[in-house]
Parts: C-alpha cells; sequence; structure tokens
C-alpha cells in the first residue's frame, strides 16, 4: 500500500495572490464546505420529520 502524502492547506496558499486566495477560497466552500452544510441540513430535516411523525403516532 502507497503512503499518500498530504500537504497542509497553509503550505499551499503562502504563495498565493489575493486573486488566487480568493478563487481558491470560493472553490474549496463550493466542492467541501457547501455540500456537507446541505448534507447537513438535510439530516436535521430527516430527523425532525421522524420526531414528529413519532410524536404524531402516540
Amino acid at each position: 500500500m502507497k503512503k499518500i502524502k498530504g500537504v497542509r492547506v497553509e503550505d499551499i496558499i503562502k504563495d498565493m495572490t489575493p486573486e488566487e486566495l480568493e478563487r481558491f477560497k470560493k472553490e474549496r466552500y463550493e466542492k467541501f464546505i457547501k455540500p456537507l452544510m446541505e448534507m447537513n441540513i438535510k439530516s436535521l430535516y430527516e430527523l425532525k420529520e421522524i420526531h414528529l411523525n413519532k410524536d404524531l403516532k402516540i
């Protein structure tokens, strides 16, 4: 099994221009943060529905 070399975000962004940094932040938000937030919100709504339905059956 090959080891995967990780790179710290700080090392990636230290040599970026302000424009590159803004694009990087926007891209990171769109690719990683936004989907995670949407998934969490969806899960919360599903849990809320389960609990509401459970309460109505009692």
